[in-house]
């Protein structure tokens, strides 16, 4: 269920002395204010996201994020931050990750097709941010396009042997399976509710090997962006998800405030996805993020025609199955 789209939630902490000689500190606020967040169950994932508007904006945050479900059991997922210092960032992320889960269905599994996609993203923000200012802007993007694969039969004795434990168990429950994008900093990781693992590398100078002071940089600042002319050639990567593990794509206002770590036990201790996703937006920000942040949570969860039945179902249908037995016996009298 979603929560209201904005709202003020405020964190506060005060150090006053005691002694009426030493001068009150100031009471010290943490800035909370929600773009949104909420959750959605599908019949094959279940979904959730939350945001916190960046310190040094007014009203608005300049990350976006967005889903898309155009079937049971494929999802489309993107997460993207509008650069700083350029023009309307909001337009240029909303722009990016529209466009993202907008992926025709007839690409999901064709790496080179989602590539070519994502390839028109690059003028598409161009011209949307021409729309409403004369200064260019750009923005970093993560996405994934999921599908999930249905349980296979039992693997027979004979074939068995030849099949590891490990597989036979993937596919007797099923698995996720499709491809990830990153451009610039934006960052996806995977989660099997122990740990937390990094799936993608950010593009910054630093790791891209590029002269950051020439651009007026910093080490760690995007190198590659999607509206700027310096997006590259789409990264498109396969990626495998099995099923109640989940997917986490985020803004570098997170992976800035909070590490793999931190990230991983507030997974662990949240009762729900949705809290998860809050919980982890608040503490970056407790953690001295004050950046935009955003993510993005997707838990892959067993359809519900694989599920086995329930005892009561599988009783009714042994007690429906015998009194056609004895039906079929009395009309033969």
């Amino acid at each position: 269920m979603n929560r209201p789209q904005s709202r003020w939630m405020q964190m506060t902490s005060a150090a006053v002395s005691s002694t009426p000689e030493a001068a009150p500190a100031l009471a010290t606020a943490t800035d909370m204010r929600m773009a949104s967040c909420g959750g959605q169950q599908l019949p094959c994932w279940q979904v959730a996201w939350a945001q916190v508007i960046g310190v040094h904006h007014p009203r608005v945050t300049e990350d976006s994020v967005a889903h898309h479900s155009p079937d049971a059991q494929t999802l489309f997922l993107s997460v993207c931050d509008g650069v700083g210092g350029g023009a309307r960032g909001d337009v240029a992320s909303a722009t990016a990750s529209a466009h993202a889960v907008a992926l025709p269905a007839a690409l999901v599994g064709d790496a080179a097709g989602i590539a070519q996609w994502m390839d028109h993203a690059e003028a598409l923000v161009q011209m949307r941010l021409r729309e409403v200012s004369h200064s260019p802007g750009a923005t970093t993007l993560t996405a994934a396009w999921l599908t999930q694969r249905p349980p296979l039969p039992p693997i027979r004795a004979g074939r068995a042997g030849k099949v590891g434990e490990a597989a036979q168990r993937s596919m007797r429950q099923g698995h996720a399976q499709g491809h990830i994008l990153r451009v610039g900093d934006s960052r996806i990781y995977t989660s099997d509710g122990a740990q937390v693992l990094p799936l993608t590398q950010d593009q910054t100078y630093e790791t891209m090997g590029l002269p950051w002071a020439a651009h007026g940089a910093q080490p760690d600042a995007p190198a590659a962006m999607i509206g700027s002319g310096c997006m590259g050639r789409a990264e498109v990567v396969p990626v495998a998800l099995a099923l109640g593990h989940t997917l986490l794509l985020c803004s570098d206002g997170l992976h800035r405030g909070l590490d793999a770590p931190r990230m991983a036990a507030i997974l662990v201790q949240s009762p729900t996805l949705e809290d998860a996703a809050l919980q982890l937006v608040q503490a970056a920000r407790a953690a001295g993020s004050t950046d935009d942040i955003t993510v993005l949570l997707a838990h892959a969860t067993a359809p519900a025609a694989s599920r086995p039945p329930s005892l009561r179902v599988f009783l009714r249908s042994v007690f429906r199955r015998v009194a056609h037995f004895y039906e079929g016996g009395r009309r033969l009298r």
